[in-house]
């Protein structure tokens, strides 16, 4: 039966509409933000650099947010299961991702099946800093510079030997971008954990390694000798060891590097607000100190607003993209 809504059935109806309390504006529950807690997802174990660095800033985030960020660790799949929960979370900024670099560049370029894309799922928010690899030598091998290294390599190809963590890391495919860039020809051989090949190095059962904080702290007790940093700049508090950039102009700077990341969708306003308070959390003196302790530089390269750091990561998508394609490797 067909129902036929009369004059007064429609001024009935826009007087119910009416009546209704208005929905709050876009703006008003923007500016309430946060209303509660904000969980911060680690895509790895507990007690590493990035673990302990997204504590440290959530730590300092209570006192702006006045509210709790919990950071909550999420490893597996290589950082790829704590990136695709985020990447699927709901955009209300309560969800944010303390992102490391290899699942966003590296991993869309060796494996088959990402779960995510980072430009259409995930949402930047500023740039924490980067994770520098160094070049370093087992003292037993006589060498001071990079340029020493180079030299002894191509006199001996084949014959000296680089330790690397797990094979398709960023450590693995720097180490086969420096023999690149350099013409030389090393044997890599793949640790499981860093411990043991910092240990070997510095024995001398392996001639070289690409390490983070750990080879630093080592190479300044006089067990092993840094050579270069891969980043673009050198180390504020190791400015006298030059970037290989400088001995190897071919070589890049590349290096890990942690961002802070939202689902796609989390309004301007909130992302604006994260960014400036974050930005401000890392300008400070005592909080750049403690990430220079851990490995983290966030004053080697100037990235302000979301949109450089979006630009920053497609840069360094594409470097993967072709490092990965020189080495010869496929999607697993």
């Amino acid at each position: 039966m067909t129902t036929i809504c009369t004059q007064s059935c429609i001024v009935l109806g826009i007087a119910t509409l009416l009546a209704l309390p208005p929905s709050a504006p876009a703006s008003s529950q923007e500016s309430d933000w946060p209303a509660h807690y904000v969980r911060m997802v680690v895509p790895g174990g507990s007690a590493t650099a990035a673990d302990l660095a997204a504590r440290l800033i959530a730590t300092h985030l209570a006192e702006p947010w006045k509210q709790q960020v919990v950071v909550e660790n999420r490893p597996g799949a290589g950082g790829m299961a704590g990136t695709a929960q985020i990447a699927r979370a709901t955009p209300d900024g309560y969800s944010l991702l303390f992102a490391q670099g290899a699942p966003l560049s590296l991993s869309p370029h060796t494996f088959e099946s990402v779960p995510y894309d980072v430009e259409r799922d995930l949402a930047p928010v500023v740039f924490v800093g980067m994770v520098p690899l160094v070049l370093a030598a087992s003292p037993k091998l006589q060498v001071t510079t990079t340029t020493d290294l180079i030299a002894i390599a191509r006199k001996n190809p084949g014959k000296l030997t680089f330790a690397t963590s797990s094979a398709r890391s960023i450590p693995h495919l720097a180490a086969d971008y420096l023999m690149r860039a350099a013409n030389i020809e090393m044997v890599q051989v793949p640790y499981v954990g860093y411990p043991q090949a910092i240990q070997d190095t510095v024995t001398g059962t392996v001639d070289a390694l690409f390490g983070g904080a750990q080879v630093i702290t080592q190479s300044e007790g006089g067990n092993l000798r840094m050579l270069g940093v891969s980043t673009p700049t050198r180390l504020p508090n190791h400015d006298g060891i030059p970037t290989i950039g400088e001995t190897v102009p071919a070589f890049e700077g590349v290096a890990g590097w942690l961002a802070v990341m939202a689902p796609k969708g989390v309004p301007a306003t909130i992302i604006a607000r994260m960014n400036a308070d974050i930005r401000r959390i890392l300008d400070r003196a005592e909080v750049r100190a403690r990430l220079h302790d851990l490995g983290i530089y966030p004053d080697t390269v100037k990235l302000g607003d979301p949109q450089a750091l979006a630009a920053f990561i497609r840069r360094d998508t594409a470097l993967m993209h072709q490092i990965v394609k020189a080495a010869g490797l496929k999607p697993e």
